[in-house]
């Protein structure tokens, strides 16, 4: 995936440097309050699909947007430079799918984001985050952490560790069952999985 978002990005270079970006989803108390005490600090995901449509992304949120069993709607800002050095690769993946729902823009596993603020509109959480260099000092930091809370270089098998290391059992368990399928049987990283 990385080399693909890689290519695409590379095609991509001459595409408006500073593009904002729309992600809405429903999240529960618990994961909108770890996001709240969590402004002016970085965060890393896992792999972020986001759309160019604002209008579009808000849409899915409803009209009508309520808390409904302990999930919020929160709608995602995001500032991403092309042109940023030392970033996970990001691009629109648009033409590479079957199917067209717009514009999307994939960011790869492991992309840092700079949380800037949190606010509540109505029942809408909307969070504004820009994307960040592994260069920047305060990733270094969390890079240096990560090794020393994780125990392992950085593997193929590294997003299961932080999965499991934050709790995430159920998608710790479904992430290294996926790996048991794609890893050729005489695979030393087998025993790891289980």
């Amino acid at each position: 995936m990385y080399t693909r978002l890689k290519l695409l990005q590379n095609k991509q270079q001459d595409v408006s440097t500073v593009i904002h970006l729309y992600l809405a989803q429903q999240m529960s108390s618990d994961e909108r309050l770890q996001l709240e005490n969590s402004v002016d600090h970085l965060i890393s995901t896992m792999s972020l699909s986001t759309s160019i449509d604002r209008i579009g992304a808000r849409f899915l949120l409803g009209d009508n947007s309520r808390v409904i069993h302990d999930m919020h709607p929160v709608f995602f800002q995001i500032t991403a430079d092309s042109q940023l050095e030392n970033v996970k690769p990001f691009a629109n993946i648009s033409g590479e799918s079957a199917i067209d729902n717009g514009q999307k823009i994939l960011f790869m596993l492991g992309s840092i984001f700079r949380l800037d603020s949190i606010r509540k509109e109505g029942y809408v959480t909307l969070v504004k985050m820009t994307i960040c260099s592994d260069d920047n000092h305060d990733c270094q930091t969390l890079f240096q952490h990560m090794r020393q809370e994780i125990g392992e270089e950085n593997t193929l098998l590294t997003p299961g560790t932080v999965l499991g290391k934050s709790g995430r059992l159920d998608q710790a368990e479904l992430f290294y069952f996926e790996m048991l399928k794609a890893l050729p049987v005489d695979d030393d990283r087998i025993e790891n999985c289980y």
